[in-house]
């Protein structure tokens, strides 16, 4: 599995549907995220991967496997800042913000959730391919069209064994620099 971006990782192995976790200041989990409980039922268990992009990052989005990809779905939801600027607020940024999510039937890693999450200045998610269609790991998915970002993996549980420096760093705290391209883990 590769990385869709370029961008600041974090993991999160064997989450259950309620387990909040944070990112940044914010909390939520995995029935709040995926706004769906039967997606909640699927990836209980599983991992997410999170990737924040800065503003000077490359905000394009690509498949981290080969596969077809589903009818994108958006979760409705206010603009909300994600910058570290925006920490003196508590706002429940990942939960209320608007969202894109499509399930993709990959080749190595069962159906992945590929989640988009828009920010304050980013007035909007874009989707680049053709739904129902196969697409080759590193196609273009889509972009942000401006500003800081964040692209959210959710796999099943079993399908993935993520890169061991990626666990370690996310467990010590620290989130790690991708780029697009790079592996993240194994089948």
């Amino acid at each position: 599995m590769i990385s869709p971006v370029d961008g600041r990782l974090l993991v999160y192995r064997d989450i259950a549907a309620d387990r909040p976790f944070r990112i940044k200041s914010a909390e939520f989990d995995l029935r709040r995220l995926l706004a769906d409980d039967n997606l909640t039922r699927r990836y209980q268990g599983g991992s997410v991967v999170i990737l924040r992009l800065y503003l000077a990052d490359y905000h394009h989005f690509h498949f981290p496997d080969s596969g077809v990809p589903g009818e994108p779905r958006i979760v409705p939801g206010r603009y909300f800042a994600v910058s570290p600027y925006s920490r003196q607020w508590a706002v429940p940024f990942y939960g209320e913000n608007r969202r894109t999510i499509t399930l993709l039937d990959s080749d190595g890693f069962g159906r992945v959730a590929l989640i988009e999450i828009g920010a304050f200045t980013v007035g909007s998610i874009q989707q680049a391919f053709v739904p129902n269609i196969r697409v080759s790991r590193g196609d273009a998915k889509g972009y942000f069209e401006l500003g800081a970002s964040v692209v959210v993996l959710v796999l099943e549980p079993g399908v993935v064994q993520l890169d061991g420096d990626l666990c370690r760093n996310t467990d010590a705290g620290i989130e790690t620099f991708v780029r697009l391209g790079e592996r993240i883990g194994q089948a």
